[in-house]
């Protein structure tokens, strides 16, 4: 069923037709039969639609003076096969509601124009106001405040006016959604992630706005959107300042992307581990002799190993058979 109407409301009937394989395909023939409540029927040829592309077709219909439901039967035929569709739709007198809101609506401009003929109580054109006024609706999605992103950047961003801002912060704030690649694992820790990240990703967005310099008596102004900064009024690296924001915004990046699993910092390398690892007989691997400052012998032989006491791996060196336990390349079998 199409969505309903008032009584005498203009309805646009839309069909669109196309062939087995899903291809929009003109018909040789197209016919309605619009039954109304009081089994009225009204026919309407091919002639009497309008055609917007291939295959799509309306016709408008302003006959909806008699409330209840208009029934459509359509007849189309296509590469010599006829083809029936059925629909149907509700005109209804003073209708009521379902709901009532006041809610404007999520991330809308509102514009109120004020026309020039109005007058105040007692009959004055009212002649001091602005032709037009604007302002935005709530934005959503939203993860930061527009006076912590001030606070965070300073002063260059003084001059730049709350609905630039505000409106920076919900894009990337939609961004943020579009990089979170799974249920946040660490709520609290994910949540407090996607605040850095959306901070540091709409100054980058305010920052990088289209860019005009010039230089007068000296003195530098860099324009940047709604941003102006002067080299007198403000001491600012830009290079080095969007730099730190954007090393910020890609290790905020990672931790929400992986839904709070990581911490600030963390990479997303595994964490492994080996058992042993950090004992000191089981260093990496080398040419195991033993430390010739620590120990002792006239000539290394690789014939032979040993280990000294409260060792437990053997290794290459020459000793004396009544100083050590001595033992032969076959670890462990060698004399006692």
């Amino acid at each position: 069923m199409r969505s309903p109407i008032s009584a005498n409301e203009s309805i646009k009937l839309k069909i669109n037709i196309k062939d087995s394989l899903n291809v929009a395909k003109d018909p040789e023939n197209l016919t309605l039969y619009l039954t109304r409540p009081d089994s009225t029927e009204l026919i309407y040829q091919i002639d009497d639609f309008i055609r917007v592309d291939v295959g799509f077709y309306y016709l408008d219909f302003n006959i909806t003076d008699l409330p209840g439901v208009y029934h459509e039967l359509w007849e189309i035929t296509l590469n010599g096969n006829l083809n029936t569709k059925t629909f149907s739709f509700q005109c209804l007198d003073n209708p009521g509601f379902d709901d009532l809101s006041s809610h404007l609506g999520y991330n809308r401009l509102i514009s109120i124009q004020i026309q020039d003929s109005i007058e105040d109580l007692d009959g004055l054109k009212i002649s001091n106001l602005e032709d037009e006024y604007h302002f935005c609706t709530e934005f959503n999605p939203f993860y930061a405040p527009v006076e912590i992103l001030r606070v965070e950047c300073g002063v260059w961003m003084n001059d730049i006016p709350d609905e630039t801002i505000a409106l920076a912060i919900h894009w990337s704030s939609k961004k943020a959604d579009d990089l979170t690649c799974k249920k946040p694992v660490n709520g609290e820790h994910y949540y407090y992630a996607l605040t850095r990240f959306v901070l540091y990703d709409a100054a980058i967005s305010l920052f990088t706005m289209p860019v005009g310099t010039y230089s007068s008596n000296s003195k530098t102004h860099k324009t940047l959107g709604d941003l102006s900064v002067q080299a007198a009024d403000v001491d600012i690296d830009v290079k080095d300042l969007l730099k730190e924001y954007k090393d910020q915004r890609d290790e905020w990046l990672r931790v929400i992307n992986s839904g709070g699993a990581i911490t600030f910092g963390q990479s997303f390398d595994p964490t492994t581990a080996r058992k042993g690892f950090k004992r000191p007989d089981y260093l990496p691997i080398s040419r195991q002799w033993h430390d010739p400052w620590g120990e002792y012998y006239d000539q290394p032989s690789a014939n032979a190993k040993y280990r000294k006491p409260g060792e437990e791996k053997y290794k290459s060196g020459f000793t004396r058979w009544n100083q050590y336990y001595f033992t032969t390349t076959r670890v462990g079998k060698g004399r006692s």
